[in-house]
């Protein structure tokens, strides 16, 4: 670049000589107001070739430049196009291979963690179960069995004890549900986000459409991906949304499948937090694209596409039932 740079600066620098010697302009002492004017005009217009020559050059770094500004972390990073095989060019080949690195380190580590919180979601299920829930399932039973044989003044205080902690009971299996749902793993991903839009709705009050279809061809790892991206959206639904209605959907299209949650929020009034970014993680692992932004009628929608190796093809629409 420096050369061309170089070169183009030397050519205006020799036309602006060449037109001074053939040209009959005369520059005298002291100057007139004629020849003042043409030496500021000949200045003028060689100061604009010459700014017109640097901007030129310069171009392909700016591009450059606003190409790697628009990069977005919540985002697939942009890549550059390679157009050119002088420096500029070399330099965007060089940021393109900087982010399939990091891309890589970031899809490892994203990776690793995911495995990790996983695993202690597993094991935190367990221990709740085998532990927690046995524990109140024995101490239920002690209480019916002891209300059976108290007075009728100290039964209803029995009774109550024993109401509580089956409400206990029933809060400890709902975290453990959460934590590793089993339905997920037993009857599959449909099942799973079936009762999940059912657990939402009647714990929050949300009216939760359905809309799910079965997509064959896909993997554990994909399922899993899918049921905690809308398990996130729906808890974004109770929590920020304030909404009545919500919609989930999953279905296929061209080159794999979209899970789809929309609801008729208050719509995007908060930056993005820590659910949105485990979203997106996830969304990356399994080469998927997740997007936030407004609904087509207000509120908020998250859309995820996950590609699949074959086209599932265009299926009927599924019938839509709320939950209420």
């Amino acid at each position: 670049m420096f050369w061309k740079l170089f070169v183009a600066m030397v050519a205006v620098l020799t036309v602006a000589l060449a037109l001074l010697v053939i040209t009959p302009a005369s520059v005298s002492y002291p100057f007139d107001p004629a020849e003042a004017l043409e030496l500021g005009l000949g200045f003028a217009v060689l100061l604009g070739v010459c700014a017109w020559v640097i901007r030129s050059g310069l171009r392909p770094l700016a591009d450059l430049r606003e190409a790697m500004d628009r990069r977005d972390e919540l985002s697939e990073p942009e890549r550059v196009p390679v157009t050119r095989s002088d420096e500029v060019g070399r330099v965007a080949a060089a940021y393109n291979a900087l982010l399939d690195r990091l891309s890589t380190q970031k899809l490892r580590a994203s990776a690793l963690a995911i495995s990790a919180q996983e695993d202690e979601r597993r094991r935190i299920s367990r221990e709740l179960h085998d532990e927690v829930g046995q524990t109140l399932t024995a101490v239920l039973l002690r209480l019916q069995r002891l209300e059976s044989r108290t007075s009728s003044d100290i039964a209803e205080e029995v009774r109550g004890a024993a109401e509580v902690t089956r409400t206990a009971l029933q809060e400890v299996r709902r975290v453990v549900a959460r934590l590793r749902p089993g339905v997920l793993d037993d009857l599959g991903l449909v099942s799973a986000l079936t009762a999940l839009a059912t657990e939402t709705a009647g714990a929050s009050g949300v009216v939760v459409h359905r809309a799910v279809h079965d997509v064959p061809g896909r993997t554990p790892d994909q399922d899993l991906v899918i049921y905690r991206v809308a398990q996130e959206a729906l808890t974004n639904v109770v929590r920020h949304a304030q909404a009545r209605h919500a919609r989930l959907a999953l279905g296929p299209t061209p080159g794999g499948l979209i899970l789809d949650v929309t609801d008729d929020g208050v719509g995007l009034s908060r930056p993005a937090g820590n659910g949105r970014n485990g979203m997106q993680e996830r969304a990356w692992l399994i080469g998927g694209r997740l997007t936030v932004g407004p609904g087509p009628e207000g509120g908020t929608q998250v859309k995820l596409f996950v590609p699949m190796g074959e086209d599932p093809g265009t299926r009927p629409q599924p019938t839509q039932e709320p939950t209420p």
